[in-house]
């Protein structure tokens, strides 16, 4: 076995990124109950044809580049109607607000748009809004509605990192508590038990909604039991959080949405790929991996044998400050570079990022070793808290290594969404028959019945959209894809960046 390919990682690795952006849009237009302006009913009309749809479909009024679908759902109440270009970003918009004061405008914004991880992963947070906002200009054009402004509404700063292999013992709370600096009067614990001991899961301060709620939890598990946002796991591969063999036993995990399945793939990589097993061992291996496969796994002893015969495997450990306009707010320069028009306060935010992240991991929580000085907030920063805080202020940089990472996630999520399809297509026809008896042929015969003229075509219109959003990018380097698997090449430079500073 090739040790140096499968085991090598760097040790002590930090990510730095925005995870998830939110952004509202105030219009000039009204769109209070009583509007009645031809744009505003134009608007109205189109909302109303959408949302009388059973289920999901295309949006297809607007000719952004690429697929837009509208969604069912809702945002705060009265953003109930939702586009979504699917993994960058979703769009809620308001056909009614809120009335203002007797004699003020409605200050309420009519849109809302959440950016996506995937988006600001692959193009940074500056290029990740442009394209956003992009959509919300066309959507703005095609029913000639006018931006009168635009304001930062949550930001979420994210640390990831694999230099917490235990931390179930670093952040226990008694040795938490005597670390913490911080304005905060209480912390939320969540672990997931064991058959020997626990694994600590999710640490809170704070509430949802305040100014700063901060997190610390497995990324790793994350990502795993909700099956979505696989394409992390060759983020964290390419820049050393993992090895080969990490990677290799959470795709088996997230193909499976099962945490405890990590113990599983690491008996079926021994069994594929040591060659020096003792016999005993690798009957006792298959004889344990054929009840898990018979639904009857032995947890404690597949575990057991993982641990005796190949290595932990690497947690990411999160750390993100969830930030909210009422915090932010404080960040944004008076003066602004007008020439940026209604986007300047956004680009303002975006330059101010440095500060932000310095002020969050100093003054709103910071980790310090325990010491003898009664006053806390004088002693030094934990080795741990001071490489948090000096990792690089990242954009990507190389544009060959993100049309892997879409590829491989392509080819990683397909399963999964084969049995989305499915479940949608099953849920749909039991909604309509009220008959669980029928079989999936004939609940894609009903559904496929129920599809008129006007469905076909902007089902067509989709598919040729997405087809040519797939063409747009150039052909992945399938001889570099091939080659990652076979052996360790070396990607990343000297210090493991394929960033650059913002």
């Amino acid at each position: 076995m090739d040790k140096d390919f499968w085991f090598s990682k760097k040790e002590k690795k930090f990510l730095h990124n925005i995870d998830t952006f939110y952004f509202s849009v105030k219009l000039h237009d009204d769109f209070t109950r009583d509007a009645s302006a031809y744009n505003v009913e134009r608007l109205r009309r189109c909302v109303a044809k959408y949302v009388s749809y059973p289920d999901a479909g295309p949006f297809v009024e607007t000719n952004y580049e690429t697929p837009v679908l509208y969604r069912k759902g809702c945002y705060a109440f009265f953003y109930n109607f939702r586009l979504e270009v699917p993994e960058e970003f979703d769009f809620y918009f308001a056909p009614v607000v809120p009335d203002g004061a007797e004699t003020v405008a409605s200050v309420t914004s009519e849109i809302v748009v959440q950016i996506r991880s995937r988006l600001l992963w692959d193009l940074g947070a500056k290029l990740a809004f442009d394209r956003a906002f992009g959509f919300v200009k066309d959507f703005c054009g095609t029913f000639d509605l006018s931006i009168a402004e635009v304001k930062e509404n949550r930001c979420d700063f994210c640390w990831h990192m694999n230099a917490l292999q235990d931390p179930e013992t670093y952040l226990r709370i008694d040795n938490f508590s005597q670390m913490q600096v911080s304005s905060y009067k209480r912390v939320r614990y969540e672990y997931q038990l064991k058959a020997k001991g626990f694994e600590s899961d999710y640490i809170a301060l704070g509430k949802r909604g305040q100014k700063v709620f901060v997190r610390m939890y497995l990324k790793t598990k994350e990502v795993v039991e909700q099956g979505y946002k696989g394409w992390f796991f060759y983020y964290w591969y390419y820049n050393g959080l993992i090895s080969a063999y990490d990677l290799y036993v959470l795709e088996k995990a997230y193909e499976n949405k099962n945490w405890m399945y990590c113990n599983i793939a690491r008996l079926e990589f021994a069994l594929e790929n040591d060659d020096t097993l003792p016999g005993m061992a690798r009957r006792r291996m298959k004889q344990l991996l054929d009840a898990a496969g018979a639904g009857k796994p032995d947890h404690a002893a597949i575990e057991k044998a993982a641990d005796q015969y190949t290595p932990k495997l690497t947690k990411i450990l999160n750390v993100e400050f969830q930030v909210m306009r009422k915090m932010t707010k404080t960040f944004i320069l008076p003066e602004r570079n007008r020439d940026a028009g209604v986007v300047s306060r956004i680009y303002d935010f975006l330059d101010a990022r440095p500060a932000v992240t310095e002020y969050l991991t100093r003054k709103t929580l910071r980790l310090v070793r325990p010491g003898d000085d009664d006053n806390k907030s004088r002693l030094d920063y934990t080795d741990f808290w001071k490489r948090l805080r000096n990792t690089k202020q990242i954009d990507v940089r190389n544009k060959k290594q993100i049309k892997l990472v879409r590829d491989y996630s392509s080819k990683l999520d397909l399963k999964v969404r084969r049995m989305k399809a499915a479940k949608a297509v099953s849920a749909y026809s039991i909604t309509l028959t009220k008959n669980p008896g029928r079989t999936i042929y004939e609940d894609t015969a009903e559904l496929l019945a129920c599809l008129n003229d006007n469905d076909m075509h902007r089902l067509n219109q989709y598919k040729y959209k997405y087809y040519n959003s797939m063409r747009a990018d150039d052909e992945p380097d399938e001889g570099l894809i091939d080659l990652i698997r076979q052996r360790h090449i070396r990607i990343l430079n000297e210090d493991g960046d394929f960033y650059e500073s913002s």
